[in-house]
């Protein structure tokens, strides 16, 4: 199966590999949730992508869809772990670009902790809106922003 490249001015978004996950340095933890990421991209053909810095191919972190079995709805992630302050925002209007013409979503949800100041600040430069009435995944108490853009993004009826 061929995966998607996006490119953005400053970086390249791929399906991850094990060195890129094993490069995070701590900010993947368990071995469970790198298994898991790599099993999301094989089993529904995409997943975060791998966040590259085009100048150096150092990997910065993982922007894209995530919608494990049991989640409420798809869901948009982003975890930079290096080059946050600049880079976030651009990794993550490149993967709601993919989730809305490459997948066809008429909407998704960002799950982000209460005290996640700098995810909540991306919500909100992607025109997130915070939605009080969705579910959350079982066991976790967070916000939900929702992601709906104009003319792609719809919410479901």
């Amino acid at each position: 199966m061929r995966y998607p490249v996006l490119e953005t001015p400053h970086l390249f978004l791929r399906k991850p590999t094990l060195g890129d996950l094993l490069a995070a340095e701590g900010a993947l933890p368990r071995w469970a949730a790198t298994a898991g990421l790599l099993h999301h991209w094989d089993a529904q053909g995409y997943g975060p992508f791998a966040v590259l810095c085009k100048r150096t191919d150092r990997v910065l972190g993982l922007a894209g869809p995530w919608s494990p079995e049991g989640w409420p709805e798809p869901e948009l992630v982003w975890h930079l772990w290096t080059d946050a302050d600049t880079r976030t925002t651009e990794a993550a209007v490149a993967a709601r670009g993919f989730v809305q013409t490459g997948l066809g979503w008429v909407t998704c949800v960002s799950y982000l902790g209460f005290s996640d100041r700098a995810g909540i600040a991306t919500a909100a430069a992607l025109g997130a809106t915070r939605d009080r009435f969705a579910d959350t995944p079982a066991g976790r108490d967070c916000l939900v922003y929702r992601h709906l853009d104009t003319g792609v993004l719809r919410r479901a009826a």
